[in-house]
């Protein structure tokens, strides 16, 4: 059995609001499909994470390779392989 997390959360909202057992939830998906609310969720329950930032713009990722230095990884928020992050530079 394969694990792909590109659902659409709204069709298994949908699905729950008819009063389908969906697993995982629409709400847990939700926060896996987004890489950054996945970090904060995870931080917000105290699970030790590495460092980490959202980068939106060109001025925001000056600023984290200002923090970070180099190699840092930048990632896809959305729609990316976990394992495909990009090394920078």
């Amino acid at each position: 059995m394969k694990e792909i997390e590109h659902i659409d959360v709204r069709a298994l909202k949908a699905l729950e609001d008819m009063g389908v057992d969906v697993q995982p939830t629409s709400h847990t998906l939700s926060i896996i499909q987004d890489k950054l609310a996945q970090k904060v969720h995870f931080q917000a329950a105290g699970v030790p994470l590495g460092d980490f930032v959202a980068v939106d713009d060109d001025l925001q990722l000056a600023a984290a390779v200002a923090d970070f230095g180099f190699p840092l990884m930048l990632k896809s928020r959305r729609m990316a392989y976990d394992g495909g992050g990009t090394p920078f530079p």
